[in-house]
């Protein structure tokens, strides 16, 4: 299914968070269902806006993301 821009579930997506110098490379998932506990996914979440995630936890805790961090999503396929 294409999502537009390119973007189907499945795909790669590099996301890099310049102040945390993380760089890092996550997998784009219909929902939740389709990842490992503790998997880093990226999903269209209930009101329709791109959300970075951590199953069963918190992407902002994991990689220490802060309200108003740059944050830039690359697709890798």
């Amino acid at each position: 299914m294409t999502l537009g821009l390119g973007l189907e579930y499945g795909d790669e997506l590099r996301v890099v968070i310049p102040r945390r110098g993380a760089d890092i490379r996550v997998r784009f998932l219909r929902s939740y269902g389709y990842a490992n506990e503790g998997e880093t996914l990226a999903l269209i979440n209930s009101e329709g806006f791109l959300e970075l995630s951590v199953n069963r936890g918190s992407f902002a805790q994991r990689f220490g993301v802060e309200e108003g961090d740059e944050v830039t999503i690359s697709i890798l396929k």
